[in-house]
């Protein structure tokens, strides 16, 4: 795909790393946030500011360890409910759709690998202009 987009080689074999250390967003981070707050909204749970900040930096440490296991999307919104005190029984209730919303989970991951490697590139100075804007 980044070579199409004009990547150098250099980039495109080392950006890739990176891309999976970062973190998977769609899985490890994006889709336990989103069942937290279905859950708290279902619940008529009273969330505040704070509760969502701290959502958020729970989701973001739980998904650092995640990168590339199987299952990752689960293991990480249970780890999530543990942590903020959410019932863990709802993950159970939205396993259905998981696999549908997996999909998803997994376009959003490979655009971030791809978007990294265009930002790499770009700030390298390691990007063919005319390629990528043809």
């Amino acid at each position: 795909m980044s070579e199409n987009m004009g990547v150098s080689d250099n980039i495109r074999s080392f950006v890739p790393a990176i891309g999976s250390v970062a973190g998977m967003p769609g899985c490890a981070a994006i889709w336990p946030c989103l069942l937290a707050l279905f859950t708290a909204n279902s619940m008529g749970l009273n969330y505040g500011f704070s509760d969502y900040l701290i959502l958020i930096a729970v989701a973001l440490l739980v998904s650092l360890g995640t990168v590339g296991v199987p299952g990752t999307a689960t293991i990480t919104a249970t780890a999530v409910f543990a942590t903020i005190g959410l019932p863990i029984e709802m993950i159970i209730l939205m396993q259905p759709i998981s696999a549908i919303a997996d999909m998803m989970r997994t376009t959003t991951n490979v655009t971030s690998a791809g978007s990294t490697a265009l930002i790499v590139a770009s700030l390298e100075n390691e990007i063919d202009r005319e390629k990528f804007n043809s």
